[in-house]
């Protein structure tokens, strides 16, 4: 029973400090462009892998997931993620729902 207790006291007090720690889903490229955002992990690919989004404004390929890794993805001091994965490279990245053909044209 005081393990019980302990371990709801200890999670009551350690869950405000974790709460800070959530980053923005927004991914940034080197010249501070917001070229995705993060949709969550990848089930096709399994755990090491993060879906993302592309941004319409950046990329214009509408609703396509695309999965990239998530050592990819470096954390940025203003709030969310630098990406190493340029805005060139995104369209040929593998999608996380296979479709019959990717914006790349290949």
């Amino acid at each position: 029973m005081k393990i019980l207790l302990a371990a709801v006291i200890s999670s009551c007090i350690l869950t405000p400090a974790f709460a800070g720690e959530e980053r923005s889903p927004i991914v940034w490229n080197a010249m501070e462009n917001e070229v995705a955002v993060i949709k969550g992990g990848s089930e096709r690919f399994g755990p090491n892998y993060v879906v993302i989004q592309p941004t319409q404004k950046f990329l214009d390929l509408g609703r396509y997931e695309v999965v990239i890794p998530a050592a990819a993805l470096q954390p940025r001091a203003r709030g969310g993620w630098y990406s190493a994965v340029s805005n060139d490279d995104i369209p040929y990245l593998l999608p996380e729902v296979p479709q019959y053909f990717q914006p790349s044209g290949k």
